[in-house]
């Protein structure tokens, strides 16, 4: 007969293997606001000094108890097939100690609750040393010291998170340390503006605050709702295909010719990648933004649908269904849902193309130079050999120079750059005559 004997991983070697998750910094905080936003604060407050060591990251939401505290700081407290209330942007239960432990060897928490205040420490040297899971309950004179160090203050409620000993940071030299953490904080407020701008624009009474280094950081709509040339669809309801009848949402935009842009929204879009990488669907899961750009294999990245842009609102009880990962930067969906994706994207696509094509033109005036012929349901471009220069030109020349002339714009024609000049015309590169403006 078989037995049973139990096997639990063994610490110092498993917390290494946490630590490689794959999180990114951006990533690592942006589960952290995840906790604090869940945790109903409306004012988070992030920390990371130049040069500094450690990171703090602190909030005005509900805090935790006691014995609250050390089941968040347990890994696998959380079975996540347990469904998630709505507004819960928690998924695992473990980012937490995974996002922290990916950046930092220490991880400190010190959390009020109605005044009530408690922490606990993770050291991943002394979980190394002492080989075991050995989560450290600080005292009260403790907990003084550190506010005090890392020069925090708490409300009634709310939460501290610091990472100490972070060893995230690459570089061989000083100055290669300085750049890859200004690199790192650059691109972290960039990604915090992105996938919570519905948090940081969702009004006086809904909106949340996020300061980073004393900067308040502003909401960046890729969809510029604010801007009078964005078109908006109507916002598509379609069967989840679940057991509970849910539903996602699916709303269409239609961004303005980057030439109608502000400053602002242009410098915004190019550290988000650019249009032309930004097309695509835009995944939700509770307002979070997941995973935004690209089509699901339903189409390539084309020049004519830059400007195509779908909003996705997921339910967080669709986890199951979507397969969110770990660090909620990837969900995939369903069949069912693809094919209603697919059959918005055919109808949608067609409006993208409108707005590149005719941005920037002015009038209809015809061509001296060309005329459009249409050839089984085809055009083609040809030279008006009725325009009076052509007409001059040819009566100066001989029969052979005639033919030889005629081979000329035939081969002119047939080698127009076509796929040239539309890219460049797209993108608002091409250069036009003032007269043609």
């Amino acid at each position: 007969m078989s037995e049973f004997i139990k096997a639990p991983p063994i610490a110092e070697n498993f917390i290494k293997t946490l630590r490689k998750f794959g999180y990114t910094m951006q990533s690592a905080i942006a589960d952290i606001i995840d906790n604090s936003i869940s945790a109903s604060a409306k004012n988070i407050n992030i920390l990371y000094l130049p040069n500094s060591s450690w990171l703090s990251i602190i909030d005005d939401g509900n805090g935790m108890t006691k014995k609250e505290l050390i089941s968040a700081m347990t890994p696998g407290s959380f079975d996540p097939d347990l469904q998630r209330q709505k507004g819960d942007l928690g998924r695992f239960g473990s980012g937490l100690k995974t996002a922290s432990w990916s950046q930092a060897k220490v991880l400190i928490v010190i959390t009020k609750k109605k005044g009530k205040i408690c922490g606990a420490k993770w050291d991943l040297d002394i979980v190394e040393k002492k080989k075991g899971w050995l989560l450290e309950i600080i005292s009260n004179k403790e907990i003084k010291s550190l506010l005090e160090e890392y020069d925090i203050e708490l409300s009634e409620s709310g939460t501290a998170i610091i990472w100490d000993n972070i060893d995230s940071i690459q570089g061989s030299t000083k100055e290669e340390l300085e750049k890859d953490q200004d690199e790192k904080i650059a691109n972290t407020i960039d990604h915090i503006e992105l996938t919570y701008h519905r948090f940081l624009d969702a009004g006086p009474k809904d909106s949340i605050k996020i300061l980073f280094n004393g900067r308040a950081l502003k909401a960046f709509d890729p969809f510029f709702t604010k801007n009078s040339k964005t078109h908006r669809e109507e916002a598509q309801q379609v069967p989840a295909g679940d057991a509970d009848g849910s539903f996602i949402y699916l709303t269409a935009f239609t961004i303005p010719h980057d030439k109608f842009l502000s400053n602002d929204e242009t410098n915004k879009s190019e550290s988000n990648d650019g249009l032309y990488k930004n097309q695509g669907f835009y995944i939700y899961r509770e307002k979070r933004l997941i995973m935004h750009g690209g089509w699901f294999g339903l189409q390539r990245f084309k020049e004519i649908s830059k400007l195509a842009r779908v909003m996705v609102d997921v339910p967080s009880s669709l986890d199951s269904n979507w397969v969110t990962d770990v660090k909620k930067s990837n969900m995939s969906p369903p069949p069912i849902v693809r094919n209603e994706m697919k059959n918005l994207m055919m109808r949608f696509d067609g409006r993208s193309k409108k707005v590149i094509t005719f941005s920037g033109k002015k009038s209809e005036k015809s061509s001296n130079t060309w005329e459009i012929l249409k050839l089984d349901n085809k055009y083609k471009f040809v030279i008006k050999s009725s325009n009076p220069s052509f007409k001059n030109f040819e009566k100066t020349l001989t029969k052979e120079q005639k033919i030889m002339f005629q081979k000329l714009v035939t081969q002119f024609q047939e080698d127009l750059p076509w796929e040239a000049i539309y890219s460049y015309f797209a993108s608002g590169d091409l250069h036009y005559n003032k007269d043609d403006e």
